[in-house]
């Protein structure tokens, strides 16, 4: 199954995707009541800021995690794929904070590397289900100052 960040499931995309459309008509606008050159400025510039913004998070909108019978596969700007196979996964689980916002992850102690998944992916529940039933699932909630870093290394001290 996939998941990954849609409109429906982080609604404030509803607004990144508004600002697209809004810098370009913002350009028009201006275009329409200003001199051809002073209004040919705004209207490219509004076309360059939604440009630009749309290239600064296409990397970040195509994040996704993908599980099947083997395991995970998470699709991370800048990286790639990076798989884990169920069997190799050393813990997953739920955070909570008081003033954070609940994600799920993935940590794979051989490679010291920790994956998290904000909540605002499709199907969470769905995703959290199946970590629950194919690796250790343990469910945090952490105070301010504290996190699931000082947890996994606790539990997974790093030979020197």
């Amino acid at each position: 199954m996939v998941h990954r960040m849609t409109p429906l499931s982080n609604p404030r995309l509803f607004i990144f995707y508004g600002l697209l459309v809004s810098f370009p008509l913002a350009g028009l606008y201006v275009f329409s009541r200003l001199p051809l050159l002073p209004g040919s400025v705004a209207l490219a510039a509004g076309a360059f800021m939604s440009y630009r913004l749309m290239r600064f998070a296409r990397p970040y909108l195509g994040t996704k995690v993908t599980t099947s019978s083997e395991g995970l596969t998470f699709t991370l700007p800048g990286e790639g794929d990076l798989a884990f196979p169920w069997s190799e996964v050393s813990l997953s689980g739920r955070c909570t904070s008081a003033r954070g916002k609940p994600f799920i992850f993935a940590y794979h102690a051989g490679r010291d590397r920790l994956i998290s998944i904000p909540y605002e992916y499709t199907d969470m529940k769905t995703l959290e289900e199946e970590l629950a039933s194919r690796t250790p699932f343990e469910t945090f909630h952490f105070p301010p100052g504290s996190g699931i870093r000082a947890v996994l290394q606790e539990r997974f001290p790093r030979s020197k």
